[in-house]
């Protein structure tokens, strides 16, 4: 699939080397630095997507579009060249108003290609961390890919208060529904979108109105808040 991507985001060879080198770099400090063999590959994969999503990381799309860019010749004509075509050019914008709509648009489809690359490059860690056989750690189901959800609505950081006696499992590596940790386990990989709304709605309200402590309930939700004051007045609760 890796190779798939490279090959429809005309890629250069030389940046698919540099690429290689960054995901092995990647691979090998988390070796380094893990103790737990079993989590190796779900951490290697959350690294590789941190790193590709922010705009810093080592793995952004910006690192490998924006050099082949200025490697070429600046679309469509490089000025540094001071050539006919590109005075010609740069006069038609000025004073033939339909060439330079038609550039105008040229360029916006340019922009848009460049922007479903880079949200397809991200795509592909996400869907590699959701065949994880310890993920997904992600909330990206097959459902909140439709027109309809807004999951860009969703605050950046959440938190969650939890001890011992909160249901599921809760700990400082693995946060899972009691659903997935249930001998049914595989009904966890049924999201909630994709449910009828009469199980959807079920299983929230019993959620909702489920105990705060030691519930044996098997639903496949967790609880978050994206207040942080919220989850340490919770926490404050829970000790008393």
């Amino acid at each position: 699939m890796l190779h798939r991507l490279l090959v429809r985001g005309h890629w250069c060879k030389k940046y698919c080397r540099i690429l290689m080198a960054n995901l092995r770099s990647i691979a090998q400090d988390v070796l380094n630095s893990t103790s737990d063999d079993s989590n190796v590959l779900r951490e290697i994969l959350e690294m590789c997507y941190n790193q590709a999503f922010h705009t810093s990381g080592t793995l952004h799309s910006a690192n490998y579009f924006i050099p082949l860019g200025e490697a070429s010749l600046e679309w469509p004509y490089d000025p540094d060249f001071e050539s006919e075509e590109y005075y010609n050019h740069e006069d038609r914008l000025d004073t033939d108003d339909s060439y330079a709509e038609t550039f105008r648009m040229q360029c916006e489809r340019k922009l848009e290609k460049e922007r479903q690359q880079e949200e397809e490059w991200i795509a592909f860690w996400v869907q590699a961390l959701s065949k994880c056989p310890d993920g997904p750690t992600l909330f990206y189901p097959p459902a909140s890919r439709r027109p309809e959800c807004h999951l860009a609505d969703v605050p950046r950081y959440l938190f969650r208060a939890f001890d011992h006696r909160s249901s599921g499992r809760n700990d400082h590596n693995v946060v899972a529904s009691m659903e997935s940790i249930s001998v049914a386990s595989w009904r966890s990989r049924v999201d909630l979108l994709s449910k009828t709304e009469k199980e959807a709605t079920g299983m929230l309200h019993r959620h909702l109105n489920k105990s705060c402590f030691e519930d044996e309930a098997a639903d496949n939700l967790i609880s978050w808040s994206s207040s942080l004051l919220f989850v340490i007045q919770c926490a404050v609760w829970r000790c008393h």
